[in-house]
């Protein structure tokens, strides 16, 4: 059983801390990192049958492969404010301990600590509701609803403006609609065939490939303005 009030002395330290202050803004962001983390990874392996090495992952993969049992839940949905709060905290934690001259922006870190009980106390109920239906789960079902979660994830993920990054992404999205076309073509059917397995695999592999572009863009994105070369300014040369 999970605590109601698991990785609360995350939001105790965060609360001590000055959000105004832009140093102590850096460790709100790693309490918020650490708080988000052991939620997950605490219902993830109480409920969802993932091991420990969960933890060793970052946010988003841990994320991504408890979201990966849940979806098996007919009535769960990742879409909104829970699924947003964690990619920007992803993105923040990466931009903040990659530079030790970065000060993260204020309104989305008091927009991810807004939504921390909330989102605590949801996935905690999911998951004990995972751990009673699971062994009721019709598996050629779950294995289409995965599916066709895993494409919807491709066709709504942003697409980067970089290079190789952005031909990837646009990639993967015409593949995963054909993808989609084929699993529409055999849902009314009721035998797992190698079809229906190629595609839920293939959805999976989209997903991941379509995630780590966006992913590699970001960091890449961020690089690239660190080195950019700065404006030079005309009174410089006296002109």
């Amino acid at each position: 059983m999970v605590d109601s009030s698991v990785a609360e002395p995350r939001l105790e330290l965060y609360k001590q801390l000055d959000i105004n202050a832009k140093e102590e803004r850096r460790l709100q962001v790693l309490a918020l990192w650490d708080y988000y983390s052991e939620v997950i990874c605490e219902v993830a392996t109480t409920y969802l049958g993932l091991s420990k090495d969960l933890k060793d992952k970052n946010l988003q993969q841990q994320w991504t492969r408890s979201r990966n049992r849940l979806i098996q839940l007919s009535s769960f949905s990742s879409e909104g404010d829970y699924e947003k709060a964690i990619g920007e905290l992803h993105e923040i934690r990466n931009a903040t301990f990659h530079d030790y001259e970065n000060w993260p922006p204020i309104d989305p870190i008091q927009t991810i600590r807004g939504e921390a009980e909330d989102f605590r106390e949801w996935l905690i109920s999911y998951g004990e509701i995972y751990d009673r239906k699971v062994n009721e789960l019709d598996a050629r079902e779950t294995m289409i609803r995965i599916a066709e979660r895993n494409i919807e994830g491709v066709l709504h993920i942003e697409v980067p403006f970089e290079e190789p990054f952005k031909s990837t992404v646009t990639d993967k999205r015409d593949e995963a609609k054909e993808l989609q076309r084929e699993l529409n073509s055999i849902k009314d059917g009721d035998e797992i065939s190698m079809k229906l397995l190629n595609i839920l695999v293939d959805s999976m592999q989209y997903q991941e490939d379509s995630c780590q572009a966006r992913e590699y863009a970001n960091h890449v994105g961020y690089v690239l303005s660190e080195v950019a070369e700065p404006e030079v300014s005309p009174k410089q040369f006296d002109l």
